[in-house]
């Protein structure tokens, strides 16, 4: 299919009109993680330490515990409304005193997200607006997300993009939800 043709059917599916319910998919990026030794990757982040993004996650080795109030809380927000057809907007922050890493740890995500896009893509592509995407040497790291009912964890290692997911196994006594690895194969 070529790109014009391409372009022709976004515009027809972003013309139909929108069935879904209003809170219909949850979203959160909510653990990072360094591995790399390059310090200019690296920066003021420390290697192997894992940096939360949202409160409520606790990550083990093959476990994500994940608080009930994350977990069960509907994604709604002011700007949304009853209307599906407007935008879904979550705002978050990340704060800290000048130097201790803030922008380092968002180019480091980036870095990780540009590297699956190269997996996923292909390098050098000729494809509109990814003439330019290329892998960035030494990015070693993990990014935790939750998607819906199911946790993620995107390991990036140079160009070695791999993802596994953890599926939802027991609630415990505190209300929490446990989420274990799958195994290979399992979905």
């Amino acid at each position: 299919m070529t790109y014009d043709n391409d372009t022709k059917l976004i515009r027809k599916i972003q013309s139909m009109p929108i069935e879904v319910e209003p809170i219909d998919t949850v979203f959160y990026i909510f653990a990072i993680r360094v591995r790399t030794d390059d310090g200019e990757i690296r920066r003021k982040l420390g290697k192997d330490k894992l940096y939360y993004l949202l409160k409520g996650f606790d990550v083990k080795d093959k476990t994500i515990i994940v608080d009930s109030f994350i977990y069960n809380r509907p994604i709604y927000d002011f700007y949304m409304g009853v209307d599906s057809s407007k935008p879904h907007v979550s705002i978050s922050a990340i704060v800290g005193e000048n130097g201790s890493g803030k922008s380092s740890l968002i180019e480091f995500e980036i870095r990780l997200i540009n590297n699956l896009a190269a997996a996923i893509f292909g390098e050098y592509s000729k494809e509109p607006g990814w003439e330019h995407l290329h892998y960035v040497n030494n990015v070693d790291g993990d990014l935790y997300y939750l998607y819906n009912d199911r946790i993620y964890k995107l390991m990036v290692n140079g160009r070695h993009v791999e993802l596994s997911s953890y599926k939802y196994t027991t609630k415990q006594n505190d209300g929490s939800w446990v989420f274990d690895i799958s195994e290979e194969g399992e979905e």
